[in-house]
């Protein structure tokens, strides 16, 4: 299935980096990019093998964490996997309702 980045998943995939950087370096940022690279390439092979999740009223969300501090949240549809967005753990889950 193909892969189709949000504008949402874009922007918050340069936030996770930039937060990263700006507390840690660009050793662990790289690390960070790899990872979520990696965690891609599972989901296109295995759309399903994470987590479904009823975000926001959605059908077919799934979240995958990447990092103990950051997850992933993607939508099945039936050719592609689009990526909603990236969130930061530590933030108020009671936004993802919202957001």
């Amino acid at each position: 299935m193909k892969i189709i980045w949000s504008d949402e998943a874009k922007a918050t995939f340069v936030d996770v980096i930039s937060d990263i950087e700006k507390n840690f370096t660009k050793k662990e940022s790289g690390e960070f990019v790899r990872k979520s690279f990696e965690v891609l390439k599972v989901i296109e092979k295995f759309p399903k093998i994470y987590k479904r999740t009823d975000l926001r009223g959605m059908k077919n969300v799934r979240q995958a964490v990447i990092h103990p501090h950051t997850t992933l949240f993607y939508e099945l549809n039936r050719r592609s996997i689009e990526l909603l967005f990236f969130w930061f753990n530590k933030d108020d889950p009671s936004k993802l309702e919202t957001d």
